[in-house]
């Protein structure tokens, strides 16, 4: 058996923005020229109030207390149904069988690092990268309907 050859170029997914490129700004959080890594987030807007974030983690903990805001029966739902989950798997015994790790939970204990919805009993994971952060926030602003309204200040 042979090993494969060298690269001649180096590699780049499709979708991924180059950081040296970045120009500093306001984005819309569905914008797909984010880069996903090296960036820094300032803040959000929501409707142009803005909110200070000191880190990435952050910001999907914004999105649930909008979400909540906005509608809390709907916010309800997609924590009871675990729509927002992780990819890997915990035994749930409520439903005596195995599903997927919850980013919302009305059980902290099934979170890795958990914050308490405004005045819900619900909690949220608050223990993500950049990229799972916005991935999970894009997820959750997706179910509510929410798409227009949340643009993030970045820079490097």
């Amino acid at each position: 058996m042979i090993s494969p050859l060298d690269r001649t170029r180096n590699y780049k997914t499709s979708n991924e923005v180059d950081a040296e490129n970045f120009v500093p700004g306001l984005y819309n959080i569905n914008d797909d020229n984010i880069p996903r890594s090296d960036i820094h987030i300032n803040n959000i807007l929501i409707d142009n109030n803005e909110k200070v974030l000191n880190r990435w983690s952050d910001l999907f903990y914004e999105i649930c207390v909008l979400s909540y805001d906005t509608d809390k029966q709907r916010f309800n739902k997609i924590c009871e149904d675990n729509i927002i989950h992780k990819r890997d798997y915990v035994y749930d015994e409520k439903r005596n069988r195995k599903s997927r790790k919850p980013c919302l939970s009305y059980d902290s204990n099934l979170l890795q690092n958990s914050r308490k919805v405004e005045d819900s009993n619900i909690f949220c994971e608050c223990c993500f990268s950049q990229d799972k952060s916005l991935k999970y926030s894009r997820d959750l602003i997706k179910e509510m309907g929410l798409k227009n309204i949340i643009q993030l200040d970045l820079s490097i």
